[in-house]
């Protein structure tokens, strides 16, 4: 859930903001970091629901509720694959990964309201940067428990992080095939999954597979490499579907690499 990547950014820069006691500011910036989140989650609402109407989905209302757009965004997916396994239920999983980092951070949050007020920071040169001091018996475990904790939500994110690559590479594999890599890394380790939704809603969906075959027989026929018949002899082409008079896919991707045809290449000889 991005509101505590968002959140957790602007503490970066304000490291003393509890023990000041400036609280006003902490909820100028929780406003400021569910704002920015309801925006994002309004445009990855609108991305998925127009992804979702191409696919045939029902239930689009999903798309914009926080958790349940990642399990829609693994409906919307399809199969995906995990380290060559095929999963039907990735967005599952990275929904229920994504419920438990968000309720390990509610907890951290809560811990750091009750106790960072007993924090006394080391003089400069000190091995240790501070240390909690005077604190109440019954906040023992929470000062004892501190790295336990980050070390837990250090797994969890990792678990988050790993199944949301897992989904939304498959997303991106149908609606931005040149390059699904970049877009899961926006979507999965940087919170602009909303705006990268919204950008990429009007694609066509396109299989993936046959979209490298296609490319790679072009690049193989720009470096004069025999490729086999793909057509030319009567059999219908397998990547028919890229073709530019074909209504579904629109043009053709590979417009860039096709060479001037015959007539326009015996008129160039005629000059």
């Amino acid at each position: 859930m991005e509101f505590f990547e968002y959140m957790n950014v602007i503490l970066m820069f304000v490291p003393t903001l509890f023990r000041d006691g400036i609280w006003l500011t902490f909820f100028l910036i929780v406003g400021a970091a569910v704002l920015i989140y309801a925006v994002c989650l309004v445009f990855g609402g609108i991305g998925m629901r127009e992804m979702a109407k191409k696919a045939g989905l029902k239930h689009s209302f999903l798309a914009f509720l926080p958790f349940a757009n990642t399990y829609y965004a693994g409906k919307i997916a399809g199969e995906s694959s995990f380290f060559g396994q095929k999963m039907k239920r990735g967005g599952l999983y990275a929904m229920l990964a994504e419920i438990a980092c968000f309720a390990l951070n509610v907890f951290l949050l809560v811990r750091l309201l009750l106790i960072d007020r007993y924090y006394v920071a080391n003089p400069p040169g000190d091995v240790y940067s501070g240390q909690y001091v005077g604190y109440p018996e019954r906040y023992e475990w929470l000062v004892r428990g501190e790295w336990t904790f980050q070390m837990i939500m250090m797994l969890l994110s990792l678990v988050q992080l790993i199944f949301f690559c897992v989904v939304y590479t498959a997303v991106f594999r149908k609606y931005y095939a040149r390059n699904p890599f970049l877009m899961t890394v926006l979507c999965a380790i940087f919170p602009f999954r909303g705006f990268v939704l919204f950008a990429v809603r009007n694609n066509t969906p396109v299989d993936y597979n046959a979209y490298m075959r296609r490319y790679a027989e072009e690049y193989a026929r720009r470096q004069g490499v025999p490729r086999g018949d793909a057509g030319g002899s009567g059999t219908e082409s397998p990547f028919s579907e890229f073709r530019s008079d074909d209504r579904q896919c629109g043009e053709d991707p590979f417009a860039e690499f096709s060479e001037p045809s015959d007539q326009n290449h015996d008129e160039e000889k005629r000059e």
